[in-house]
């Protein structure tokens, strides 16, 4: 029987467990596609019109803005850009420009909230977003249009309302929805 070199066999299997775990991790990363201009544009969008916290405001503003932007023959993230580019250039909220595909701390986030957790946040809604995407989906009792926040929007609410618009029941959502009701 040959002797065995123990340090050398011992560096073998370390390597050997190295190349393993790489391969692992690269079959991981290969499993999650990266975020697209449109899913970072539509969650940035949400965040900016709906935050972060769980509701169905992210599905409909996806749904409304994605079909927007398919009846006018444009990719949702430049619709976004054209449209709704105030989310991107917010001086009381910073940090939103910020906020892309590589999930790294924006500048001017605030230093009372943790990135961890702020980028749990973000990752979380991408992955809502990519979801409502593939689902196409609103969950609307009609076909929404617009939206706004009930106190901010108040004006704007009653502009739909007054060209015969309905505001719809939507689930549970801060903003109100208005657009066309199943009747």
């Amino acid at each position: 029987m040959t002797p065995v070199n123990l340090p050398l066999a011992l560096s073998a299997l370390i390597f050997a467990l190295g190349l393993a775990m790489d391969s692992c991790e690269s079959a991981r990363a290969l499993e999650v596609a990266p975020w697209t201009d449109d899913e970072v544009a539509l969650a940035r969008l949400t965040v900016s019109e709906a935050s972060f916290r769980p509701s169905g405001d992210a599905r409909v503003i996806v749904w409304i803005v994605s079909h927007a932007a398919s009846r006018r023959g444009i990719a949702p993230a430049d619709y976004v850009a054209e449209v709704y580019h105030r989310h991107t250039r917010s001086e009381r909220r910073p940090w939103l420009a910020g906020l892309d595909a590589s999930l790294r701390e924006p500048a001017g986030w605030p230093a009372d909230v943790p990135w961890l957790r702020g980028a749990a946040a973000w990752e979380q809604r991408l992955a809502d977003v990519r979801r409502y995407l593939e689902e196409d989906r609103h969950g609307c009792d009609g076909t929404p249009l617009a939206w706004g926040s009930p106190r901010i929007d108040a004006d704007h609410i009653a502009r739909w309302r007054a060209r015969g618009f309905d505001v719809l029941s939507c689930g549970g959502t801060a903003n109100h929805f208005v657009g066309r009701s199943r009747r």
